[in-house]
């Protein structure tokens, strides 16, 4: 069954806001914004020629933590962790990971 063949993506239960099905791409993606602890769901696809499938799932969501000195999420060296972190919406400030030059 390609992504052509679908007609229906559904998932059960209460699955997070930002996670969401593309019936046009088959994908079920999303970007959280937080931690959150474990869902369960099963997804149901219906397809052409009254195929369905499904398949139980378990979502959840982690953190990586960093130390100072570490190589952070943009390839350079952590050098600052933001204690209020869950308030400000950032955690971390780190050195660039080679010298940026003027273009002029």
């Amino acid at each position: 069954m390609t992504p052509n063949d679908l007609t229906v993506i559904h998932a059960s239960n209460d699955l997070p806001d930002w996670l969401a099905a593309d019936e046009n791409s088959g994908a079920i993606s999303g970007t959280p914004s937080a931690v959150q602890a474990a869902t369960s769901a099963t997804i149901t696809v219906t397809g052409t020629g009254n195929y369905t499938g499904s398949i139980d799932v378990m979502v959840s969501i982690e953190v990586l933590a960093y130390n100072i000195g570490d190589t952070g999420p943009a390839g350079g060296r952590i050098f600052y962790e933001n204690a209020n972190h869950a308030t400000d919406g950032w955690r971390y400030l780190e050195a660039a990971p080679k010298v940026l030059a003027n273009p002029d």
